[in-house]
């Protein structure tokens, strides 16, 4: 005890103010506990439960958050299928007239071709009754000499026969 009262006195506390102290420390702490502890418990427990439930939120929010962006992602995915089916009608589409178009060009090009070989075979009848007005005029010239001149009848076979091959070799020539 002699060491005690050494290091009170050392510390210039003295054991009658020590003991009020401590005395007046608990009286305040039961105080504190009956009138205070109760309010200061029920605040922490009301924050704790502000926090918790602000905590609950914000998961239900991530939650809702994650099924929305799965629920967007879907609707994305929709849209693409969609835009490709889309774009396939339209690509079939578009064949189609360019084969509709082909067809049309093609029958005109056909119509165009039959008309333009019929008109050839006019022209190339047309030739061939020039040349036969041409060739007939010329035998005529030539009847009409054979007629000036008096030939026997070997000169006028080898005539015949040579207006006749000159008239085979216009026709092949045509």
């Amino acid at each position: 005890m002699d060491t005690l009262a050494g290091i009170f006195h050392a510390l210039h506390v003295e054991g009658i103010k020590l003991l009020a102290n401590i005395i007046a420390f608990l009286i305040f702490f039961g105080i504190l506990y009956k009138f205070a502890w109760k309010k200061i418990g029920d605040a922490l427990e009301h924050r704790r439960s502000l926090i918790r439930n602000g905590l609950e939120e914000i998961e239900q929010g991530r939650k809702e958050i994650e099924r929305l962006k799965e629920e967007y992602a879907g609707k994305i995915r929709a849209i693409e299928a969609e835009a490709q089916l889309r774009f396939g009608r339209i690509e079939a589409e578009a064949r189609d007239q360019a084969a509709v178009i082909l067809a049309e060009a093609s029958g005109k090009a056909h119509k165009y071709m039959e008309g333009a070989r019929k008109e050839i075979e006019q022209e190339v009848a047309q030739a061939r009754r020039v040349l036969m007005s041409e060739i007939s005029s010329i035998a005529r010239g030539a009847a009409e000499k054979i007629l000036e001149r008096q030939i026997n009848e070997a000169d006028s076979r080898a005539l015949v026969e040579s207006f006749l091959s000159d008239l085979e070799r216009a026709k092949t020539a045509v």
